[in-house]
């Protein structure tokens, strides 16, 4: 993920201090969150750290991640044949496939009367079974609130209960305009749908701490192998300890690392600063 990617040149660790206070939508009783890392894809070297045939990457990944932000079926509605091949790879484990919804629903044209579509996605990914984390809708940085109306439409027809769907928006007056912020959260709790966080370090407007449902989805962007990585990261698990004070029950952080020699060290940092 390239949005919000830029050069530290100009950044200082004031930059990334996360917001001191955050607000939850939800009875606040204390948990020790469940948390779920990984990457956007499993299909590189760099980052299972091996070179190993394609057809064995994802049983390699799965050995050092519990999560994958599935990131392949924004670009197509998966078939059965592969919906079988990544239930295998992972059968008898607790891992997370969380589904990146279709391009064709979320990026084409109108939001509204794409019904069949969202069926045969949904259709599809509910194979996964146990094994199916969160769905997380990302709109475009040029969805503005003045489709809100739009969206909050397409919201209200989504199945309740079966699955778990988190909300990506990037445009900033989503943010900034505090009337048409309260509306969107409060739509959120009332549909028991998350927000995602998206942490990039050019973009920090949707670095909100606003839980309308007891969990939480972080997009984390980042070099890989610099100083203020390491303070963002510091700043994270200060801050998930303090979600789990307040009832933040699970937990998916996602990491997208532009330094591809840097995405296994990395991420194995990560993973052993968050206890996992």
């Amino acid at each position: 993920m390239d949005f919000g990617l830029e050069s530290y040149s100009t950044l200082v660790t004031e930059d990334f201090i996360l917001p001191p206070e955050a607000e939850f939508y939800f009875d606040e009783k204390p948990v020790k969150p469940k948390i779920f890392i990984g990457l956007p894809k499993w299909t590189d070297e760099k980052v299972i750290g091996e070179k190993v045939k394609s057809k064995d990457q994802l049983g390699v990944y799965v050995k050092l991640y519990n999560s994958v932000e599935l990131n392949a079926t924004n670009y197509s509605i998966p078939d059965a044949n592969n919906i079988r091949k990544w239930r295998e790879a992972v059968a008898g484990t607790a891992f997370l496939y969380c589904p990146k919804m279709f391009q064709g629903i979320t990026a084409r044209g109108s939001l509204l009367d794409k019904e069949s579509m969202v069926t045969d996605f949904l259709n599809s990914v509910q194979n996964l079974k146990d094994n199916l984390g969160p769905i997380f809708i990302q709109m475009k940085e040029y969805f503005k609130p003045t489709q809100r109306k739009e969206l909050y439409e397409f919201l209200h027809s989504l199945p309740r209960g079966q699955f778990k769907f988190f909300l990506e928006l990037r445009h900033s007056e989503w943010f900034s305009n505090s009337d048409i912020n309260t509306e969107l959260y409060d739509n959120l709790n009332q549909l028991n749908i998350g927000m995602v966080i998206t942490d990039t370090p050019a973009f920090r407007h949707s670095v909100q701490m606003k839980f309308p449902i007891p969990s939480t989805f972080i997009r984390f962007v980042c070099r890989g192998d610099k100083e203020l990585d390491i303070f963002r990261i510091q700043q994270w698990k200060k801050q998930l300890a303090y979600l789990g004070d307040h009832g933040i029950s699970d937990v998916y952080f996602f990491l997208h690392i532009h330094d591809v020699f840097a995405i296994k060290p990395f991420s194995e940092y990560v993973q052993k600063e968050f206890m996992l």
